[in-house]
């Protein structure tokens, strides 16, 4: 066993959330609508990433800030995973979000409350943190996007204290923090063709669009890139070489978190030793399995190695 499996991921999470997923038997827009189950669980990106880590073996630690009653219900639930927490906390709780399922079209319905800014001491209490976690840790996973009035270039600062360290990166954002955190040369980027388009202010349509903005961003810094859509072909690039990946067709109930449980799958396949190419078609299909049940970074284990097999690769 080499130090990088013996070691675990660092997942960093600067907006965490409890997530309260509501269903309802006919959503309506603008009238009384009673629930028929409500449940509560610990959610961000960060969190379902260290989630399925664990569903998956891995050892895992989670970092970035939580605060009052809400933060404690999410150290819980990640503590009884058996997922180290080292997070700052602060003064603001830690934000509430809501998913709303219409069960009679299977529309699926996010309300975000964005998360309050950190006080300066609570800030260097992260860096404090983070920079000691580095020590040991395999790979680092940088998720979500930052909560309003954060500095742009943080993940960029992430980036290079771990790429010093010699430990590799996954980051999953958009947007100027992502571009600032390209200098810092990541190992993979990972977003989706939305996010893709918010960044490079434009619009792609196809396959070949794709894989030119995936090389813009290998030559700003990224030492691969990732680019998925949903139930379409995602696109992966890495130096000479471009592959689209397509998974099967499924009846999801729920997607939300598939792209934190596609994350999770490629780091844990990549520190298992595969390629690159085929960590990520392994990943593609823990998120599939993700979408199959009703809770985000949810998944079984059966239906990652049933959907893993119906991975569709092909070299552009």
């Amino acid at each position: 066993m080499t130090n990088a499996t013996r070691h675990p991921v660092l997942c960093v999470g600067l907006t965490p959330a409890l997530q309260r997923t509501i269903r309802f038997s006919n959503l309506r827009v603008e009238a009384v609508n009673r629930a028929t189950a409500v449940t509560t669980t610990a959610a961000g990106k960060a969190v379902n990433v260290a989630r399925v880590l664990r569903t998956l073996d891995r050892m895992v630690r989670l970092t970035g800030f939580l605060g009052g009653s809400t933060g404690e219900a999410v150290r819980t639930e990640v503590e009884a995973l058996g997922v180290e927490t080292h997070c700052a906390v602060t003064a603001a709780p830690t934000r509430i979000c809501q998913t709303l399922i219409n069960e009679r079209t299977g529309e699926v319905t996010e309300l975000v409350e964005e998360t309050p800014l950190p006080r300066p001491h609570e800030w260097d209490d992260f860096m404090r943190r983070y920079a000691a976690l580095l020590q040991g840790t395999s790979l680092v996973v940088l998720s979500g996007t930052l909560m309003p009035g954060a500095a742009r270039d943080v993940y960029h600062d992430l980036v290079a204290r771990a790429e010093t360290a010699g430990i590799p990166v996954l980051i999953d954002s958009h947007g100027e923090p992502l571009t600032l955190a390209l200098r810092a040369k990541p190992w993979l980027v990972k977003l989706n063709a939305e996010e893709l388009e918010q960044t490079c202010n434009a619009a792609f349509n196809s396959d070949e669009s794709l894989v030119s903005a995936a090389r813009a961003l290998l030559g700003e810094g990224a030492r691969a890139v990732l680019i998925t859509r949903g139930e379409k072909a995602s696109v992966f690039v890495q130096g000479d070489a471009a592959h689209t990946i397509r998974p099967p067709r499924i009846d999801p109930l729920n997607p939300i978190g598939s792209g934190d449980s596609v994350a999770a799958g490629i780091v844990d396949a990549h520190l298992r030793g595969d390629p690159l190419v085929k960590a990520v078609c392994f990943g593609m299909a823990c998120g599939a399995a993700n979408a199959l049940t009703e809770w985000p970074g949810h998944l079984h284990r059966t239906d990652i190695e049933r959907i893993r097999p119906e991975m569709h690769v092909q070299p552009l």
